[in-house]
């Protein structure tokens, strides 16, 4: 049977990467006003949204959380051995609930499970062994928190690379409205991240 069932975001980063008046700042956009305001606003924080889609949660060219966001991993049953936790850094376990064999919905008891942030990924592992499950799609569900915490906590390094991107979308928007080809791509703004890619992680 197939380990892997499926990977779901439910609960999305409360912030993004960085804020409108740094992407501003990036651009070099002056607003004015109280609060202040400036026409191109909507545009930066649609670019500050798909920079940081480039890199974060499970489309990310990174394989990370970024802000602190929740998903849930489905699994068709335990496995013999801890279970890798994707897009890393773990946070926290919310729950883990299974079918029983006898297809009851179960909630492990936290006392019955460890939970190892320390690692690069996370993992869980039980403190004897997993229960039985019912032998169907879909007998496990693990809730955990995922990301490196606020905006402010997540690596400089990535921080940078979103302003940088954000700027050169905002560049390349102001070369063609005036007719001119698109910027020459900055070839080292992935490359520099590339010692934080988390690759494949399997549970």
């Amino acid at each position: 049977m197939l380990l892997l069932n499926g990977l779901k975001l439910t609960t999305a980063p409360a912030e993004g990467l960085i804020t409108l008046e740094d992407a501003r700042l990036q651009c070099r956009v002056d607003a004015w006003g109280s609060p202040p305001v400036h026409p191109e606003d909507p545009l930066l924080l649609a670019y500050i949204q798909g920079a940081t889609e480039e890199l974060d949660g499970i489309d990310g060219w990174l394989n990370r959380a970024l802000v602190t966001q929740t998903w849930q991993l489905t699994l068709n049953c335990f496995p013999c051995r801890p279970i890798r936790l994707p897009l890393p850094p773990l946070q926290s376990i919310t729950s883990i609930i299974y079918d029983a064999t006898d297809g009851t919905a179960t909630t492990l008891d936290a006392e019955d499970y460890r939970v190892i942030t320390d690692t690069d990924p996370g993992q869980v592992e039980p403190v004897s062994s997993w229960p039985a499950t019912k032998n169907q799609l879909g007998a496990v569900r693990i809730t955990y928190v995922a990301g490196y915490g606020d905006a402010e906590d997540v690596p400089q390094i990535i921080r940078n690379y979103v302003r940088a991107r954000v700027a050169q979308l905002y560049d390349f928007n102001k070369l063609v409205q005036g007719g001119s080809g698109p910027p020459v791509p900055v070839p080292y703004m992935r490359d520099n991240l590339e010692s934080i890619r988390m690759r494949g992680v399997q549970p």
